[in-house]
């Protein structure tokens, strides 16, 4: 007998999203919508095989859930060890996912549904398609066009600042802000998104670190020093929190008004692991000139950055800090 075709990869999706109590998960049930488990899968179809937009930690596919356009993004976990370690996302999806879809704020973006598989080593978040794309993009379009001010810098960081703000009040630690991680939508307001992401991947090395090592994402240019070398800090382990999210937010402010990685004025002829160790000495780049091309850096948002790059976590203002800050700007 002839085997029968391969699935198209709308079809291996679908699988995926259909056998998600083959990982122990079931679909958040905070939000009532009379649908069994199965239909959130048959709902969801993806556009094109093509990946839209690849990241360190996830796959973003074009596709369409309850006739919404989305965007579905595949979690990297398949580097993680079977067993403890794949039980534990599972635990962890589990608990938060069920809160995520239930925030409303106008600069987060709401996950319409999660989901995975662990046979195929796969979590899925749907989400909202954003039609602006990501920060990163459009400030790099109006540098180029010599449109970007500073003024237009404070709006944007009173805006992630919000968002951060309302996800901290929800005990919920992005743990993985950069600028790809904001995206504007039809109005150019901006959106937080992936928050909880790194939780994911922290607590799956924790549970799977005495079976055997997997990659860990770091980005020297947003990472919290006490993330870099826990034990400087007394900490036993590098847990994503509010002060590294605030750690991170000062970085964001840092490539907005330069357009470049924040730490490649440390040296940019420095090895990855120099310029961690000289992150965690507590080294800071100098403030950039104004004469610099495109720099839009003023008083007030250098400030709040090295005040958000304090090297003790404690002296980091919080993110209802920067929001009252930004408000009196």
């Amino acid at each position: 007998m002839p085997k029968p075709p391969p699935p198209t990869f709308s079809q291996t999706v679908l699988v995926v999203l259909s056998n998600i109590t083959s990982m122990r998960l079931s679909w958040p049930k905070r939000r009532k919508t009379g649908a069994s488990k199965g239909s959130n899968a048959r709902m969801l179809r993806i556009s094109a095989p093509k990946v839209a937009m690849g990241g360190p930690r996830a796959d973003t596919y074009p596709g369409t859930y309850r006739e919404m356009k989305v965007a579905v993004r595949n979690i990297r976990i398949h580097a993680i060890p079977a067993g403890r370690g794949q039980a534990c996302v599972a635990e962890y999806l589990k608990s938060n996912s069920p809160l995520w879809i239930t925030l409303k704020h106008p600069h987060v973006l709401t996950p319409l549904t999660v989901g995975g598989s662990a046979k195929r080593h796969a979590v899925y978040v749907v989400s909202p398609f954003m039609p602006n794309r990501d920060l990163r993009r459009h400030a790099s379009t109006l540098r180029e066009a010599g449109t970007l001010t500073s003024e237009q810098v404070v709006k944007w960081v009173h805006e992630i600042a919000l968002g951060l703000e309302y996800l901290h009040d929800n005990d919920v630690v992005h743990g993985d802000l950069h600028l790809n991680n904001v995206l504007l939508d039809e109005n150019f307001h901006l959106r937080l998104s992936d928050f909880g992401m790194s939780a994911i991947f922290h607590q799956a090395k924790t549970a799977a670190s005495q079976c055997s090592p997997f990659p860990e994402v770091i980005s020297s240019h947003s990472t919290a020093p006490e993330l870099l070398d826990p034990q400087a800090f007394g900490l036993k382990t590098a847990e994503a929190s509010f002060e590294s999210d605030v750690f991170a937010l000062g970085s964001v402010v840092m490539e907005l008004c330069t357009g470049q990685l924040p730490f490649t004025g440390l040296g940019p002829e420095l090895s990855s692991f120099q310029l961690l160790t000289r992150i965690v000495g507590g080294a800071r780049p100098a403030r950039p000139s104004v004469d610099d091309d495109g720099c839009v850096m003023d008083d007030r948002l250098w400030s709040l950055t090295t005040a958000c790059w304090a090297h003790d976590p404690t002296s980091r203002p919080s993110a209802m800090d920067i929001v009252e800050i930004l408000t009196d700007a």
